[in-house]
């Protein structure tokens, strides 16, 4: 299964995050996420973190949940390729997640991402997965 796939719209950036449970999506969400705003390929397990989140529901927690990671991002200069969810209800998230600092000479320019939006976010299940739609202002 595919983790997550660019939706063409009028966005700044849009993409279809997959899952075949709710942890995975949102791991690949997060994925998603860091893979438009820099090559994850270039990034190292250095450093990791506990990030935590709080939503009335999954699908606010999702958008709040990469929210959190994006302030990391533009507040702390963290980039992360590593996520792992330890703790997830229908309101909260608690997760581990793993990058380093943005080293401008070795990942080159990073994408800003202003924020993650509520626009069009459900959380549905389709057959066997679970989808979401992302969408994001840079």
């Amino acid at each position: 299964m595919k983790k997550f796939t660019e939706i063409d719209h009028t966005a700044d950036i849009a993409f279809k995050v997959f899952g075949k449970n709710i942890e995975t999506l949102f791991e690949n969400a997060a994925i998603a996420l860091y893979a438009h705003i820099n090559d994850t390929g270039n990034i190292k397990e250095k450093r990791s973190f506990y990030v935590f989140a709080e939503g009335t529901d999954q699908d606010e927690l999702l958008i709040n949940w990469l929210n959190e990671l994006n302030f990391l991002t533009s507040t702390k200069n963290y980039i992360f390729c590593k996520f792992s969810i330890i703790e997830l209800s229908n309101k909260f998230v608690k997760a581990e997640v793993k990058g380093e600092k943005i080293n401008k000479l070795r990942h080159g320019p990073t994408r800003e991402i202003k924020s993650v939006t509520y626009y069009k976010n459900v959380i549905k299940t389709i057959d066997k997965h679970i989808e979401c739609d992302i969408y994001c202002d840079t």
